[in-house]
């Protein structure tokens, strides 16, 4: 029987070899359990094909029991296999029950099977047994335990084994773990899903699964959200947008919203924002086709918990881009009304560190010396522009940077040591040959001077001063970053003895604050005024921290609060306890923080996360309040000064037509989801890597209709093939250039130098006055979002504020006009009306267009019978009410300037016998009051258009001097010029320059009634 069990196995892995898809989902190893328990099953007993069934079944039983989520047709199948191959066995033997059945009598020539005094049990539940007897060879025989299966089940072991293997059954359609993780390369380096070849469903599904995957993860992240900030661009028509988050455990998380084409418009950007925030927070958004899962809804939730706690916008300095800012601020009006803001808990609006000491025109270089030393310059500058241009860089230390920087220019040209220290100017001076240029055809040895050298001085010096002058104004006194200053305390070093008085006084004195406040609050002063806080925080210096008794002269002061408090509103005193509060927290936390950062070298930022963590996990009785601080804290950790991974992830997209195309880049989400992939940080960590390809398989699966996985691709030839690169030594020697000038920074005493008139040139001066307009600008824009100090508000700042909002209402009202006006003329460019609609209202006196020809009798006729005066002579024309023209295509100027000026018809002669054509209708340009001068340039160029002109003046106009133009306000002022005249003078004012073709287009767009204008279809 030993040998019919061998050729009862051998067949079954016949029989699945020729048609493997029977054992789909079943393993190698479980199918060689089953061999060898049928093995050994059918060793001690003889077999008839009525017992095969209860046979297989036994063998069967353990994988079932095991794998509960094994499919039945997938057991069927092998057993009908077993069953098939084994036809042609004997039926003439003896039936014997194999689960728990007695032991078998052995025959003269079978050997004895008997128990063992105590049976042995292996771990998977099988009793074992010894044979003796003759030709006995000490086999064990199996026979499986239904208990034992069923303990083992229960076991821990068995149940941690189970939960980490794969749940899903259909996993084994994906592709391979392998080809996964390739093409999550591919896409974080923003390669295309063509890869050089032609794309298929496949592919796009295996992309569109592993973004799914990381925006599954990171909407799972940032719902748990405390604090975050957007940073976003846009850039030729397409508006990029990233976030950094701060979670509940003050971990960062930071990724990308997507890529969204907009038109440049203030209103475009914003509702761009918010169009990409909902695209994100919708789960399985627009899956490739022939897929079986459907799009869900949006995630409202976890919406609006993104719009809450989004608290910092970092943007560029494009007027668009701020506007976009206070709208969605909720600081300003939308043009359509429809719009609202959605992110009102915004608080700091931040622009690129790298970008905010730009200057607006640069120095000429006109010596040899002077280039090398401007490439000094740009050295220094670069460094810290790439110091800056960091996401996560540390804005409480922007300041210390920004002085780095300063410093390091005073050394290099104040102090002389460019020509000293490792350097471009030093390389240069050193050459012991003279430099060779050519000029004019004939080489020129180009020899530096001390004069030269002296002279290049002068200049750079003057860099510098103005250089101090601008980081003053952005940096050194800043207006959101300075605050955080206090987080960088833990960097001085500060004596032990020193550190415990400074943090009694400070106890003290909060101790001492909080006191007055809660009297005021116990006495039902809940509003006091500015005199009255101040009054109270003066009492702090001549009141003991725990007075026996009140003193009188403290009594007499709270009657006059309490006299005071009930005329005055002020702040409420609940927010200064709460700001009390949060000091004190951080009094309490920075002794822990400043341990951390010098023993365990941590950042600020990790030196602060650590001691609220730390702190944290201590007992009730030793854990420290922390909750006011954290709300500040997360603020800190996701606050960055940098929108540089929005410019690096623009420079790295691929424009492949599968995913920048504009036709269909929209319709198939892929321009969203490349980017989404390519901005998320995390996903370059190995564990992360991991979990997102194993979500990615999953979500794969999901797509599938058929069931059936497509088979991969063959691997180009050239595949992981890299490129050499050449070692110089050009980074050792900028890594020395940049060690010897940190070193030259320690031992340096140059007073700071004050830029004074007599150093700077005149467009210099120029430069300084503009930033220091553009420093004051941010400093009303503080003082509107409530940023500054009481001590550092001023009446000039005040009034500019004023003039600030002033100036957007009205910026608000003019976007809203422009925008009813384009609606007004898209509709009438795209809508068509009737001829009735455009016979309707006409008066005259008619002026016929000359170049009617032949159909002017026809055209007649049709005005005489509605009974209206015409008149066909051109001077006319100036007093005519409706002009009908032969042909719109070539419209004269002067019929155009006559029809605006007297608020005149312009209709097509086909509009009058039912034929299509165009109605405009302008209002009376006579009414406008403009000021009108006329050069002698133009009244020669355009004589026609100069006797209008002066029959407008005679009648409403008003001809002026050249210089009575300027000076009237928002009254139109217009100049009018010959082609190609330059008239000096009024480059800033509120005078339009314009030619005959400009004030054509002026006069007629302005006085064009767009709502009695449109194009008018044929009749039917």
């Amino acid at each position: 029987m030993a040998l019919e069990s061998v050729v009862l196995w051998d067949d079954i892995v016949e029989k699945f070899e020729d048609n493997p898809t029977l054992c789909m989902g079943v393993t190698q190893q479980e199918l060689t359990d089953v061999a060898q328990t049928m093995r050994k099953l059918m060793d001690g007993a003889h077999d008839r094909k009525n017992d095969l069934q209860r046979t297989l079944e036994a063998a069967l039983q353990p994988v079932q029991e095991l794998h509960p989520r094994r499919r039945r047709s997938e057991l069927d199948e092998m057993w009908e296999a077993a069953e098939a191959a084994h036809a042609h066995l004997p039926t003439e033997t003896e039936s014997v029950p194999l689960l728990n059945a007695p032991p078998l009598q052995a025959d003269a020539d079978e050997p004895t099977i008997k128990k063992d005094d105590q049976d042995q049990e292996d771990p998977v539940g099988l009793r074992t047994s010894r044979v003796y007897g003759p030709g006995s060879t000490d086999r064990q025989v199996y026979g499986p335990e239904r208990f034992c299966l069923d303990r083992h089940e229960n076991s821990k072991g068995h149940q941690a084994a189970s939960k980490s293997q794969p749940t899903d059954s259909a996993l084994h359609l994906a592709p391979s773990q392998e080809s996964f993780e390739e093409f999550l390369t591919q896409a974080l380096q923003g390669q295309s899903v063509r890869d050089g070849g032609v794309t298929s469903d496949k592919r796009i599904k295996m992309r569109w699964a592993l973004t799914e995957a990381i925006l599954a993860r990171n909407r799972k992240l940032l719902a748990d959200s405390q604090s975050m900030t957007l940073l976003r661009d846009e850039r030729k028509g397409k508006l990029l947008v990233r976030f950094r988050a701060v979670l509940r455990d003050l971990s960062t998380v930071s990724g990308c919203f997507g890529l969204l084409p907009v038109s440049g418009s203030a209103d475009s950007i914003a509702s761009a924002t918010d169009t990409l925030m909902e695209a994100y927070c919708t789960p399985m958004r627009q899956p490739p086709r022939a897929s079986c899962v459907t799009e869900s809804s949006v995630d409202q939730a976890l919406l609006q918990h993104l719009r809450q706690t989004v608290t910092i916008i970092v943007t560029d300095a494009a007027a668009s881009e701020q506007i976009a800012t206070d709208l969605q601020r909720g600081r300003r009006e939308f043009a359509d009304e429809s719009g609202q803001g959605t992110m009102k808990n915004v608080r700091i609006v931040g622009s690129e560190a790298a970008w905010a000491i730009q200057l607006r025109r640069n120095f000429s270089a006109y010596k040899a010396v002077l280039l090398t030393m401007a490439a000094d310059a740009c050295a220094i500058s670069n460094d810290y522009t790439r110091e800056c241009d960091q996401e996560g860089m540390d804005v409480a230390q922007l300041n210390l940077r920004a002085q780095h920087f300063i410093s390091s220019a005073r050394a290099l040209f104040v102090e002389r040591q460019v020509c000293t220290l490792p350097s471009f100017t030093k390389d240069f001076l050193s050459r012991k040959e003279p430099v060779t240029v050519m000029q004019d055809g004939f080489a020129l040895e180009v020899r530096v001077t001390s004069a030269d050298i002296d002279k290049a001085f002068e200049v750079m010096q003057e860099w510098t001063a103005l250089a101090e002058e601008m980081v003053a104004m952005n940096f050194l006194a800043g207006i959101c970053s300075q605050p955080l200053k206090s987080f960088t305390y833990v960097q001085q070093p500060e004596q032990p003895e020193q550190a415990a008085l400074r943090a009694e006084m400070q106890e003290t004195q909060l101790k001492k604050i909080e006191m007055i406040l809660q009297a005021m609050v116990d006495m039902g002063l809940r509003h006091p005024s500015e005199r009255t806080l101040c009054m109270a925080c003066a009492l702090i210096v001549r009141m003991p921290l725990q007075a026996p008794a009140p003193q009188p002269s403290a009594n007499k002061d709270r009657i006059e609060l309490a006299q005071e408090s009930r005329t005055l509103n002020g702040e409420d005193l609940e927010r200064n306890l709460a700001r009390l509060g949060q000091a004190r927290e951080f009094t309490q936390m920075q002794p822990t923080a400043a341990a951390l950062k010098k023993s365990a070298s941590h950042s600020n930022r990790d030196a602060w996360r650590q001691a609220v963590l730390r702190v944290g996990q201590r007992s009730p009785a030793q854990k420290a309040p922390t909750t006011a601080l954290c709300t500040v804290l997360a603020s800190y950790l996701a606050w960055t000064a940098s929108n540089s991974g929005v410019e690096q992830l623009f420079s790295t997209l691929k424009n492949s037509p599968t995913e920048q195309s504009k036709a269909t880049g929209m319709v198939l989400d892929t321009d969203r989801r490349t980017p989404m992939a390519m901005g998320d940080c995390q996903a370059r960590e190995a564990t992360i890597a991991a979990e997102i390809v194993s979500e990615a398989r999953r979500i794969y699966c999901t797509l599938l209709r058929s069931g059936i996985s497509r088979t991969t691709t063959q691997k180009r030839f050239d595949k992981g093939r890299t490129s050499t690169s050449r070692k110089g030594s050009h980074a050792q020697w900028d890594r020395d250039r940049k060690q010897s000038l940190a070193t030259a920074l320690k031992d340096l005493t140059t007073p700071p130098r004050a830029a004074t008139a007599p150093m700077l040139t005149e467009s210099t001066e120029k430069e300084r006055d503009f930033q220091r307009k553009k420093a004051f600008k941010r400093k009303a824009e503080a003082l509107s979002d409530g940023l500054l100090l009481p001590d550092e508000v001023t009446p000039a700042l005040e009034r500019a504020a004023s003039k600030m909002a002033k100036a957007n209402q009205q910026g608000d009202r003019q976007r809203k006009k422009k925008r009813v006006d384009y609606i007004a003329e898209s509709k009438m460019a795209s809508a068509k009306t009737s001829s009735v609609w455009a016979s309707q209202g006409l008066q005259g006196p008619v002026w016929l267009d000359p170049r009617l020809g032949t159909h002017t009798q026809a055209v007649q006729r049709k005005v005489a019978h509605s009974g209206r005066h015409f008149s066909v002579s051109g001077q006319d024309m100036q007093q005519a009410k409706l002009l009908v023209l032969a042909n719109f295509g070539h419209v004269e100027d002067r019929v155009k300037v006559a029809a605006a000026l007297q608020g005149a018809v312009v209709l097509s002669a086909a509009v009058l016998f039912g034929e299509g054509g165009v109605k405009l209708t302008f209002n009376r340009g006579l009414r406008i009051e403009a000021a009108v001068f006329a050069t002698q340039a133009f009244k020669i160029e355009q004589p026609g258009l100069t006797a209008l002109l002066r029959v407008a003046c005679a009648n409403g106009w008003l001809a002026v001097k050249m210089s009575d133009l300027k000076g009237r306000g928002r009254k139109p002022s217009l100049l009018l010029r010959g082609k190609d005249e330059v008239v000096q003078g009024f480059g800033k004012t509120r005078v339009k320059l314009v030619d005959r073709t400009e004030f054509v287009r002026w006069v007629t767009k302005t006085c064009l009634n767009q709502h009695l204008s449109a194009r008018v279809s044929a009749a039917s």
